[in-house]
């Protein structure tokens, strides 16, 4: 598989002190965007590969807000696009170019 660094910028770090094989994981980052006042929860988990030369990764994003939303149309799609760009550009901050290379 090699490292998880060349396919991840956010992933779970082995201490050096253990032995670095890894038959699974989950990793949850709670990680509060000012910027929108939302929150982004980041889930990441090694799951079962569709064949045994694989190796599959779970990247899981959701990002939320508990506070009020606008209850206009126009004002409720403009929350909605501000977040979901917001999720775009924490996805590209997650993957290396290597990923990006992967899933074209």
């Amino acid at each position: 598989m090699g490292d998880l660094k060349d396919y991840l910028k956010t992933f779970p770090e082995v201490s050096s002190d253990l032995p670095q094989g890894l038959s699974g994981y989950f990793m949850q980052l709670q990680i509060p965007q000012d910027n929108l006042t939302t929150m982004l929860v980041l889930n990441q988990a090694l799951v079962p590969p569709p064949t045994p030369e694989f190796v599959s990764i779970l990247l899981d994003l959701d990002l939320f807000t508990e506070r009020d939303i606008p209850k206009d149309e126009i004002g409720l799609w403009g929350t909605l696009e501000q977040m979901h760009e917001q999720k775009n550009k924490a996805f590209e901050a997650c993957i290396t170019d290597h990923t990006r290379e992967l899933i074209k």
